[in-house]
């Protein structure tokens, strides 16, 4: 009887051995898939990330880049939510596939180029003449009764300071006042040497 009671012992112990090792194998099996889940899931964001930044890096469709964009941003977030997956490389693949999306935006985007302001007639007519030649057209233009007064406004932009339009103005016999200040409320854009 004490035989058997020894043999019995021994199979409780090679019972609860096998339970061990299984139980053992089922947590490292477990957590063995759990590691590959994990490894697979990174492997698709990574995937996921490079596609998309490669389909809109030369893209310059705005609608194609936001379409794109969508299915990345909802995988990504589910992906922040999970428990499972280390954080920072998610975060990692977030920033990278929304910085792609905003460099593909900002070169879909038309940018426009300031025009260049718009020259007067008169700063056009005092291109490339000195304040006494540009002074010696606007008083022929005064003496040809003519009713444009253009060579007279371009004076503010032959002469360059002040001084220098004061003193041909006298010479021409143009001078008064207030002619100075009615060019310059017409040539809004002449120089502060004169008008300033």
């Amino acid at each position: 009887m004490g035989g058997n009671r020894l043999h019995e012992k021994k199979l409780i112990l090679i019972a609860a051995s096998v339970l061990v090792i299984v139980v053992l194998a089922a947590v490292l099996l477990s957590a063995n898939n759990a590691s590959k889940r994990r490894e697979i899931a990174m492997n698709e964001l990574l995937a996921l990330t490079v596609k998309f930044c490669d389909e809109v890096g030369e893209s310059s469709d705005k609608q194609f880049i936001k379409n794109a964009y969508d299915p990345v941003w909802e995988k990504l977030f589910a992906a922040r939510g999970r428990d499972d997956l280390p954080r920072d490389e998610v975060e990692t693949y977030w920033d990278a596939s929304w910085e792609c999306f905003l460099d593909a935006d900002a070169r879909a985007t038309p940018t426009t180029k300031p025009k260049p302001p718009q020259k007067s007639d008169a700063e056009l007519a005092a291109e490339g003449r000195s304040c006494s030649q540009q002074w010696r057209r606007a008083r022929s233009e005064t003496l040809s009764g003519s009713s444009n007064d253009v060579q007279l406004r371009a004076t503010v932009y032959a002469c360059a300071t002040w001084d220098e339009w004061f003193l041909e103005a006298v010479e021409n016999g143009e001078y008064s006042d207030s002619l100075l200040a009615a060019i310059c409320t017409v040539e809004i854009n002449a120089p502060d040497e004169q008008c300033g």
